[in-house]
């Protein structure tokens, strides 16, 4: 009867050995990860910069397309880059017109290494066309406007 009686438990949880081992394991695969993400994130930084200024660019242009008028986009070796588009269309830069933008402010280990200034017309060509260049400790990259306005990087 007292055989009868006797409740079988189910165990539960986990045992010290077995949350060690787990530990252990994370322990080997963050030691491998993390050096190779740290070394990793310069070349992610310096993408996402370019990737930035490309997005300006095309901006830029779209807004001298939308506005019916002129813009450009000025780009100094300090890091900084001014953006203009004439909403007035009186060919002069007005308070309210000019937005400067900082690439350190994102991106605190790339430089822009080739100052430039590109000029949209009206229709969104580019009547003076070429490349910047930002750069950091893994390399460079080359954001391109060509004569019709369009922007790649390289």
């Amino acid at each position: 009867m007292l055989t009868m009686l006797k409740i079988h438990r189910q165990q539960k949880g986990v045992t010290l050995v077995e949350l060690l081992v787990v530990t252990v394991i994370i322990a080997i695969v963050a030691g491998i990860g993390i050096p190779n993400m740290i070394d990793y994130m310069p070349r992610i930084r310096l993408n996402g910069a370019a990737r930035q200024i490309m997005t300006d660019m095309v901006v830029t242009r779209m807004n001298a397309v939308r506005q019916n008028t002129r813009a450009e986009i000025k780009f100094n070796t300090s890091g900084t880059y001014e953006i203009w588009v004439d909403e007035n269309r009186n060919n002069s830069k007005d308070s309210g017109e000019v937005t400067i933008k900082n690439i350190k402010d994102n991106y605190s280990d790339v430089n822009i290494t080739r100052a430039i200034t590109i000029v949209f017309n009206s229709r969104g060509v580019a009547s003076t066309w070429g490349y910047t260049t930002v750069t950091n400790s893994k390399g460079s990259k080359n954001i391109y406007t060509f004569m019709g306005g369009h922007a790649r990087i390289f």
